[in-house]
């Protein structure tokens, strides 16, 4: 039987209903109207608060191609000066690649508290270039101020297993000023998306959308580039 739900779960016609539900929050109302919407996301993204299911050190170095690519990309349509917001940072090997390539201004958080504190750790950690905090993604954004950072960016298995009853593209379009470079499984992890929906929905107009492929020439996730509409201030 669960081998069954499974596959039921994971089939387009249920993922297009995942997606439809997800992206404009229905289900947020129905099911805010009988618990607390706090707790749920902490209860969602418990699993991720320590190691004993998922080790930080799988993600303390850029390991393949895709990964390469992504910092490439990023470092050929930013500036040096950028403030750079990284989505669940974890070890952050994408900021300290930054740092590396000439960046001054890093921002990023993560859930798992293991992680940031293997983060600043690092001989490489400089918190005056690199500032990251231990957080859940709604109490990061909860006290920061309007279009804090030029540029967010995040690498896969992220924003997708962001609970939708926290809204974080409607946080990232108040917060980010010049737009996003995104590594998304469109139809993939727990809480599959119109993504580039998303975009236009809290306006950022999508630039390009890339496919990472890995060695078999299968695309796990997309780069979508968006730039911000109306960057006055």
């Amino acid at each position: 039987m669960k081998n069954i739900i499974i596959y039921l779960w994971g089939i387009y016609p249920v993922i297009f209903i995942r997606k439809v539900m997800n992206t404009f929050r229905s289900i947020v109302w129905l099911t805010g109207q009988f618990y607390d919407r706090n707790k749920k996301i902490k209860k969602d993204s418990a699993q991720w608060e320590t190691e004993e299911y998922y080790k930080s050190d799988s993600y303390s170095a850029i390991q393949n191609e895709r990964e390469k690519r992504f910092v490439n990309y990023i470092v050929g349509n930013t500036e040096k000066q950028d403030r750079i917001l990284d989505i669940c940072c974890n070890q952050g090997r994408f900021l300290f690649e930054l740092k590396r390539r000439g960046y001054s201004s890093l921002f990023g958080f993560d859930i798992m508290g293991a992680a940031i504190n293997k983060l600043k750790r690092s001989p490489e950690y400089l918190p005056d270039i690199i500032k990251v905090e231990h957080a859940q993604a709604q109490n990061y954004f909860n006290n920061k101020k309007d279009l804090s950072y030029d540029w967010a960016i995040t690498y896969t298995a992220t924003i997708e297993l962001i609970n939708p009853e926290f809204d974080i593209f409607s946080e990232l379009g108040r917060t980010v000023k010049k737009g996003m470079f995104l590594a998304i499984s469109e139809n993939g992890h727990a809480y599959p998306r119109f993504y580039r929906l998303l975009h236009k929905m809290n306006g950022f107009e999508i630039c390009s959308v890339t496919p990472l492929i890995d060695h078999e020439n299968q695309i796990l996730s997309r780069l979508i580039h968006s730039v911000k509409r109306n960057t006055d201030g």
